[in-house]
């Protein structure tokens, strides 16, 4: 039986498949592990991005108030009652040009 011939590896051959093998599967989990991270910041930058916008909104309302008490003391005959209304405004102003800026 000439045609056929012996295939087995020697020892020196397997042990560097089997490095070869543990090394490209340690690649791959390193891959999962990598991608499941990313993806998951990705999440945390969306949630941010809606607190955010959420918290900017209540901070709008809030100011209105503010501005909205500000304003009625300003009939009064108290000095300070104008640089408050101005405050509460420019305070106002710069939330709204915030949240209408925002992306």
């Amino acid at each position: 039986m000439q045609g056929t011939e012996d295939h087995r590896l020697s020892a020196r051959e397997r042990l560097a498949l089997a490095l070869l093998a543990m090394f490209a599967i340690g690649c791959m989990i390193a891959a999962v592990a990598i991608t499941s991270h990313v993806l998951a910041r990705i999440g945390e930058y969306g949630t941010a991005r809606d607190d955010n916008l959420q918290w900017t909104i209540s901070q709008i309302e809030v100011d209105q108030l503010k501005f909205r008490l500000a304003l009625e003391t300003l009939g009064r005959a108290d000095p300070e009652a104008s640089d408050a209304v101005r405050q509460r405004f420019d305070l106002l102003y710069s939330r709204t040009t915030t949240l209408r800026n925002a992306p």
